[in-house]
C-alpha cells in the first residue's frame, strides 16, 4: 500500500519534466585554452587522475581544492575534490568508479570539473552565472571512489601490492570484468543498510561479494566519514553502463523519494537518459539505500556508455550529455527545489 501511495505522489511531481526541458545553458567562447584532462585514451588510470588533481588545483585554486580523506588497502589515496565556495550554504556530493571496471566515470567527472573551472565566468543556467551558483552551492567529489580495483581492471593482479589480493585476483583469467575492490568486495554492497540481502559469493570475487560484514572496507568507511562531515543536500553517483537514472531506493521516505524524482528528471532533461525508480525496492546494501536510510536527501544513479569498461569512442558523446549537468543541479540547489 504504502509503495502505491508513493507511487502515486510521485506520478504528479514528474509531469515537471515539461518545464525542465526547456533548460538550456548558454556559452560564450572564452575558456582557458590549457586542457589537463586527457580523454583520447582508454585507460584513465589512478596515476593520471592524481597529476590531473594536482594541476587543476595549480591552475584554479580559487575554484578546486583537493583533500585525502583516506587511504585504500594498497595505500592509494581516497580524493575528495571541492569544486566551488567550501563555505557555501548548499552542497551537493559526487562519488565515480565504485566499481573498478567503470573507470570512465573518474575521467568524465574530472573532464567535467576542468569544464567548469574552464568556463566559470561564462556558463549559465537558465540566466543564473556560475560565479554565483557556485557560490552558494558546492560540489564534494570523489572521482575514484575504488583505485585499487580500477587499477587491477587495468593493469592485473602485479597492480596489488598486498599478496593477499594478487593470490584471488590470480585465480581469474581476467579481470577486465571486475566490480570489486583489492579485497575482492563489491564496495556497493559493502554498505549497512539491507546488507547481504540477495545473492552473493561466500568470499572474494570479481562482483558479487558483498564482504564478511557491513562497512568493512577502508573504501567505504571513507564515504561514510565524508557524509558524515558534511551536511548534503544531494548525491549523485556515476556507474555505467545503460544510458540511464536511477533513482531514489527501498529505503525512501515520501520527501525524499519525491525530491529524488525531481533530481533524475532534471538530469533526464540535461542528459536523455532513461528514468528508472528503485523506490519501493528491496536495500541491498548499496550507497544509495545508506543515504536513503540515513539522510533522508535525493539520491540518483547516473548510468554511462553501452557496456563495460566503455568504450574511449563513447566519451566526447558522453561528454556532451552530460558537461552541464552540475550547473543545473546547482540552480536546483540554489532555488530550494531538492
Amino acid at each position: 500500500m504504502k509503495k502505491k501511495v508513493l507511487s502515486l505522489v510521485l506520478s504528479g511531481f514528474l509531469g515537471i519534466s515539461a518545464f525542465i526541458y526547456g533548460f538550456r545553458s548558454e556559452t560564450i567562447v572564452n575558456a582557458t585554452e590549457i586542457e589537463i584532462v586527457q580523454t583520447d585514451h582508454q585507460l584513465y588510470t589512478y596515476t593520471e587522475m592524481e597529476e590531473d588533481i594536482e594541476k587543476l588545483c595549480s591552475i584554479y585554486p580559487t575554484l578546486i581544492t583537493s583533500q585525502s580523506v583516506g587511504q585504500t588497502g594498497n595505500g592509494r589515496n581516497l580524493e575528495l575534490l571541492v569544486l566551488g565556495n567550501p563555505n557555501a550554504p548548499k552542497k551537493v556530493m559526487i562519488t565515480a568508479a565504485i566499481h573498478a571496471r567503470e573507470y570512465m566515470t573518474s575521467q568524465l567527472v574530472m573532464k567535467m570539473t576542468e569544464y567548469i573551472c574552464q568556463n566559470y565566468q561564462s556558463l549559465n543556467a537558465n540566466g543564473v552565472p556560475y560565479s554565483e551558483l557556485f557560490q552558494n552551492v558546492a560540489f564534494y567529489i570523489m572521482p575514484m571512489t575504488n583505485p585499487d580495483g580500477v587499477s587491477l581492471c587495468q593493469l592485473g593482479a602485479s597492480a596489488s601490492i598486498l599478496e593477499s589480493s594478487r593470490i584471488w585476483a590470480s585465480s581469474f583469467p581476467s579481470l577486465k570484468k571486475i566490480k570489486s575492490n583489492g579485497n575482492g568486495v563489491d564496495l556497493n554492497r559493502n554498505f549497512s543498510t539491507g546488507f547481504a540481502n540477495g545473492k552473493h559469493d561466500l568470499g572474494p570475487s570479481l562482483s558479487s561479494f558483498c564482504g564478511f560484514a557491513s562497512e568493512t572496507e577502508l573504501e567505504t568507511q571513507a564515504i561514510e566519514r565524508v557524509m558524515k562531515t558534511y551536511n548534503f543536500d544531494a548525491f549523485i553517483n556515476y556507474h555505467a553502463c545503460g544510458e540511464l537514472i536511477y533513482y531514489g531506493s527501498g529505503c525512501s521516505d515520501i520527501v525524499s523519494g519525491i525530491n529524488s524524482a525531481n533530481l533524475a528528471n532534471l538530469l533526464h532533461a540535461v542528459t536523455g537518459y532513461r528514468l528508472v525508480s528503485q523506490l519501493g525496492n528491496k536495500p541491498a546494501g548499496t550507497l544509495a539505500d545508506y543515504v536513503s536510510e540515513n539522510y533522508a536527501k535525493p539520491t540518483t544513479t547516473i548510468e554511462i556508455g553501452k557496456s563495460t569498461p566503455v568504450s574511449i569512442k563513447e566519451f566526447n558523446n558522453i561528454f556532451e550529455k552530460n558537461k552541464n549537468a552540475w550547473g543545473f543541479v546547482a540552480q536546483y540547489a540554489y532555488l530550494g527545489i531538492i
